[in-house]
């Protein structure tokens, strides 16, 4: 059986919609669908699917998601960013021989916070209006994000919100995989400096990975996965209660392309209080300086 030879592995909100999209455009590479399998997750955590995953089903049920790639194809890919604190996925890909490259992808952490306060708050309609980002900040420094645990309507975003924090302290996710991996099956992707300069990190990728780099150098890089303001967060948490269970179909992407513009408002992205801001980026000094010099990274653009 085969297994995918790349795994994009963290961090969530950091990119990897957008990245799986570049990257499974390439006529050399073929990615998972969906893009997130979450296949490798730990018992008892949010995230795991009872449905299919590695405990219960096996290799057998992760080969599902690969069954459309051609066996010519020389990459094979997902990209499930929750893998990066899963000790599952962890102990699976380091068994493998050959283990598969690695990819992580980090954002400046105070930027990677309120992306995901946004998205739950906003394009999932799962976090009430009425907590603001600097109260939501203020609660997470002081570890009593569960003053508002009854203000998330489910219980993964409610994880996530409350993890943020020690998620975002990177190096000690990825020093986990590095004792597991030699250095040429990491790589280590700055949001920022890809999302600056795509061309340039997807051509460099993909000379790494032995595909033809120049496909790249007419490709158009789509923005994904944007952040919404939504109009009633009632009918959104619902709609998307209902929308899995539609069958995949060009009827179905017409109702979700009608749906989103009736739904969701011509406003300016929503922004942060600069105070909070700068209070997370203060935290967050001594954890990017370890994250640099144990990995060889230039974070400047994250000063």
């Amino acid at each position: 059986m085969r297994l995918p030879n790349l795994i994009v592995a963290g961090a969530g909100k950091c990119g990897s919609t957008a990245f799986y999209t570049w990257l499974d455009a390439h006529p050399e590479v073929c990615g998972s669908i969906p893009k997130e399998p979450c296949y490798f997750i730990d018992l008892n955590t949010p995230f795991f699917h009872p449905e299919a995953n590695y405990h219960k089903h096996g290799l057998e049920g992760y080969a599902s998601f690969f069954q459309h790639c051609s066996p010519q194809t020389k990459i094979w890919f997902e990209a499930s960013p929750q893998y990066y604190f899963q000790k599952t996925a962890l102990d699976f890909f380091a068994a493998c021989q050959p283990q598969p490259h690695v990819i992580f992808l980090l954002r400046k952490p105070s930027k990677r916070i309120f992306s995901n306060f946004s998205f739950v708050q906003n394009n999932k309609s799962l976090l009430a209006k009425d907590v603001s980002f600097a109260q939501f900040v203020d609660l997470l420094l002081e570890d009593k994000v569960e003053q508002i645990k009854d203000r998330v309507y489910h219980e993964r975003p409610f994880f996530v919100l409350d993890n943020l924090l020690v998620h975002s302290r990177y190096y000690d996710y990825l020093a986990r995989w590095a004792e597991r991996f030699p250095p040429n099956r990491i790589n280590i992707l700055i949001f920022e400096q890809m999302i600056a300069e795509p061309r340039a990190t997807l051509r460099s990728l993909a000379s790494d990975l032995g595909i033809d780099p120049d496909f790249y150098n007419q490709f158009d890089f789509p923005k994904e996965n944007r952040t919404l303001t939504i109009k009633n967060s009632w009918i959104h948490r619902n709609i998307r209660k209902v929308y899995p269970y539609l069958p995949a179909s060009p009827l179905r992407s017409a109702l979700k392309s009608f749906y989103l513009k009736a739904q969701t408002k011509n406003t300016s992205p929503p922004t942060p209080e600069p105070e909070s801001m700068r209070r997370l980026d203060d935290y967050f000094v001594p954890y990017n300086r370890q994250l640099a010099q144990a990995f060889d990274l230039n974070l400047d653009c994250w000063q």
